[in-house]
């Protein structure tokens, strides 16, 4: 269905860039998965505006927007399985830096009040 074409474009080009971005991902390639999911939003938006309920597909565009849409998600599955851990360790490093900068913060509050005429 030739008026259905430009949606089916559209998920394919989603469809290879979440690829691009699985392969990103098990690449460690933070600075391009990045700049990909900047492209993934855009390809997204632009999808929920021309993704038009009212044009009716045949059964032959539904099963192959099915077929890029189950690619995006285990791609997607992909790309979590390999962040997931990353992501983790930089919470995990975020959460160390705080507590060391509260305890630096009161060690230093209890130097300068030592300091200042305690002892």
């Amino acid at each position: 269905m030739i008026e259905y074409e430009h949606i089916l474009d559209a998920y394919g080009s989603l469809a290879a860039t979440s690829g691009q971005m699985a392969e990103a991902a098990r690449h460690c390639d933070w600075d391009r998965l990045i700049a990909l999911e900047q492209d993934y939003r855009e390809l997204t938006a632009r999808l929920e505006c021309i993704d038009d309920a009212r044009i009716k597909p045949d059964a032959a565009s539904l099963e192959r927007k099915a077929v890029l849409i189950r690619q995006v998600l285990r791609d997607d599955s992909s790309i979590r399985e390999v962040t997931k851990p990353w992501m983790s360790q930089l919470v995990a490093g975020a959460a160390n830096v705080r507590q060391e900068s509260r305890l630096r913060q009161a060690y230093e509050f209890d130097t300068l009040e030592l300091g200042a005429g305690g002892f």
